[in-house]
């Protein structure tokens, strides 16, 4: 069975939801040409939940993370666990073909 490779790991910190912000670490463990793009289509998705994102690339080239505050509309990490996992399906699905 074929693993996927993209994946998005939703953290929330701290756990108060009045202050809290989310963290999401997108990676994409076999197609690193394509992390970029798909971190890029990640921000592109928040985007209806915060009027800003801060994303930064981990040392090593294999992780972007994104980090936001929750400003624009109410979400909470379950739903966005939900939104994260099918971009990550499509983006899994698109990167094979």
């Amino acid at each position: 069975m074929n693993t996927p490779s993209a994946h998005i790991r939703v953290g929330i910190y701290p756990l108060d939801p009045r202050l809290a912000f989310f963290r999401l670490e997108v990676t994409d463990s076999q197609r690193v040409d394509l992390l970029a793009l798909f971190a890029e289509q990640v921000e592109q998705a928040v985007s209806a939940y915060t009027s800003q994102t801060k994303v930064t690339l981990t040392s090593d080239g294999g992780t972007f993370i994104i980090a936001f505050l929750n400003d624009k509309a109410p979400v909470t990490k379950e739903e966005l666990q939900r939104h994260m996992d099918t971009l990550a399906d499509e983006h899994n699905s698109s990167a094979s073909r």
